[in-house]
């Protein structure tokens, strides 16, 4: 002791519960304040391990001067005071925690800060704070969402997190379950999420222990899958283990199981209704019907099948314009439609083979059946530049009262004594241009041998009763 000033040097103490090791500095006991130098420094709580490592030494500043004591430490971006019946612990930035601790870098928990409080009488932990997540996995109110506010307690080996007010998170030994309500999932994120955390051989070969199984369980969600469009529904089950995800999601009658497997996926949809389709199809209205789909692939590249049955189709902007521009031509008047704005367009089946490849939509099978009017089609879309290209026949049964009707290039009469004529679709995807073009036949394939191509390689990700 120096006036009013404590000094100690490699005195061998305990701080708490949380660590040993030997302390070297000052106090003044005019302002309570000074510094602590740790050597050889031993963690005691397993909260504090992933902080410090064995026999490393630490600086501190000290502060007595108050209630609390307190302890900043620079290096860690870190600080310790002492609160009512426990002890707090406050990190300014959680990447020195994420360094150190695996399961936070195998996720990418990288910034953020944590506020972690203790109270040795019932050995619970609680904490709150916030992370900056590289994967917007989470969708509130049609915005991708990558800040995380998360606030939980820890006892007995037990965890439950609540993330935005909308997520909580259960651990228990070796199970996960996750709630959700009013969430979307961000379907491109997800996979992205997938394939950075899929498994090395390196790891599989040490045998690392994995994370268990999460199993998810979500209300009043939907999977966002580009601006515009989304699969909505009531209720969704899930099961992520690892890499591997298996999902089941229902909307009112409908129903659709979805698989991804080291980065590809499978979906199967059946059964769903116009209020589904309308989420799904940023261009069109439905009244009415059910809607079938099947989709395989990557995340930005897949291809898939979609059937539509016994609706009514409103205000779908490309027949829109193709009706509108039927009304201009008379030789065309057979394929005019004038109750198509009251009433739309019945529809007794509709189905497209479809391929996606970053943004372009190519459609190689399009075929609208309907009452008045059957419709056959081929184009491409390009959903970056909102730009459609594409040559659609409209055919109608009527040629055998059209002997008025001129013979033009752009008209052709049918041995079954149908009428067809052809036209081009171009520019922006929700106003095209049309204009007529040499009449031709467009061949398209039956539904059922477009499921087929979709469906048969993915078989193995099937369960055994859906492969008949």
């Amino acid at each position: 002791m120096d006036g009013n000033e404590i000094a100690f040097e490699q005195i061998e103490a305990v701080l708490g519960d949380l660590l040993k090791g030997k302390f070297t500095g000052h106090l003044s006991l005019d302002t309570l304040k000074g510094s602590i130098r740790i050597n050889d420094m031993i963690p005691l709580s397993p909260k504090i391990s992933p902080l410090v490592d064995a026999q490393e030494s630490l600086q501190l500043s000290l502060d007595a001067s108050g209630e609390e004591i307190i302890l900043d430490s620079d290096a860690l971006k870190a600080h310790f005071s002492t609160i009512p019946n426990g002890w707090k612990i406050t990190l300014d930035d959680i990447a020195l925690l994420s360094m150190r601790s695996p399961i936070l870098r195998q996720y990418h928990v990288e910034k953020g800060n944590l506020n972690l409080f203790y109270t040795p009488e019932n050995s619970q932990y609680t904490f709150n704070g916030t992370i900056e997540y590289p994967y917007s996995l989470m969708m509130i109110n049609d915005k991708a969402v990558s800040k995380y506010h998360f606030s939980g307690l820890y006892q007995d080996g037990r965890t439950s997190i609540r993330v935005n007010d909308r997520l909580i998170i259960n651990r228990r030994d070796d199970q996960i379950d996750v709630q959700a309500k009013n969430i979307g999932i961000n379907v491109p994120q997800l996979f992205s999420f997938l394939i950075a955390n899929q498994p090395n051989q390196e790891s599989s070969s040490k045998g690392d222990s994995q994370t268990p199984p999460i199993r998810i369980h979500t209300s009043n969600t939907y999977l966002y899958l580009m601006k515009g469009r989304k699969i909505v529904a009531d209720r969704m089950e899930a099961t992520l283990n690892n890499d591997d995800l298996d999902a089941s999601l229902y909307h009112m009658g409908g129903s659709a199981a979805l698989k991804i497997r080291n980065g590809l996926f499978y979906i199967d949809g059946n059964g769903f209704n116009d209020k589904f389709m309308e989420h799904l199809f940023a261009l069109s209205d439905f009244s009415g019907g059910k809607f079938s789909f099947q989709a395989k692939g990557e995340a930005d590249a897949f291809e898939g099948v979609m059937r539509v049955e016994n609706t009514i189709l409103k205000d779908y902007k490309v027949l829109n314009n193709v009706l509108a521009f039927v009304n201009t031509v008379p030789s065309l008047a057979t394929f005019s439609l004038p109750s198509y704005n009251r009433q739309g367009l019945p529809v007794k089946e509709g189905y497209a083979h479809f391929a996606y490849n970053k943004g372009i939509v190519n459609v190689d099978n399009f075929t609208l059946n309907s009452p008045e009017m059957n419709i056959l089609g081929e184009g491409r879309a390009d959903l970056n530049a909102q730009i459609l290209n594409g040559t659609l026949t409209l055919k109608t049964d009527l040629g055998s009262v059209l002997g008025k009707v001129p013979m033009v290039g752009y008209i052709l009469f049918g041995e079954d004594g149908s009428l067809s004529t052809t036209l081009t679709l171009s520019g922006k995807l929700d106003d095209p241009k049309v204009e007529t073009a040499i009449a031709k036949e467009i061949a398209t394939a039956p539904f059922n041998i477009l499921k087929r191509t979709v469906v048969y390689p993915f078989l193995w990700m099937m369960d055994d009763k859906k492969k008949k």
